[in-house]
């Protein structure tokens, strides 16, 4: 089964704190993340539902 852009957007907006798939809390990061062309990369599975996904994160943001 396919993430759906409602699945999608509701798991960008709890900022991944919940399964896209299941809503399981039980997730855990795999590896150590990986940094790409002003990106980071970091792999996500859930106890849950055992689904692996890629979070990506960008730079948002700078304070002194």
């Amino acid at each position: 089964m396919a993430l759906t852009k409602a699945q999608r957007d509701k798991y960008l907006k709890r900022h991944g704190i919940r399964c896209a798939y299941c809503d399981s809390e039980d997730l855990e990061t795999l590896g150590r993340p990986i940094s790409n062309d002003g990106r980071i990369t970091q792999d996500v599975q859930c106890s849950g539902c055992g689904r692996i996904w890629m979070d990506i994160y960008t730079l948002s943001d700078i304070e002194e």
